[in-house]
């Protein structure tokens, strides 16, 4: 799935990436060590959910579409967000 977020959210595109970030990590998702743009949040054995994050979008994987549902749900607690659907193509 592919969220972009509403574009008064951050003036700039670095407070964008950096409000973004922030986010996520207070969503409980964990930063990745070899890549700064990239969470994750594990919550049982296989429930598995992945955020990559660019500017003032995102991009979201899941082990589950329960996860991803809620995981729109609680983001549009905190941002305004447009649900481009599903990704079709990743490079």
């Amino acid at each position: 799935m592919y969220v972009n977020f509403a574009r008064p959210y951050m003036a700039s595109s670095r407070a964008a990436a950096n409000g973004t970030k922030h986010l996520v990590h207070k969503l409980g998702f964990i930063q990745r060590d070899v890549d700064q743009a990239i969470f994750f949040k594990r919550m049982a054995r296989e429930k598995l959910i992945v955020v990559m994050v660019h500017v003032d979008n995102c991009t979201i994987a899941s082990s589950t579409y329960e996860l991803l549902v809620d995981l729109k749900v609680r983001m549009r607690k905190y941002v305004e967000i447009t649900d481009l659907g599903d990704l079709h193509w990743f490079l």
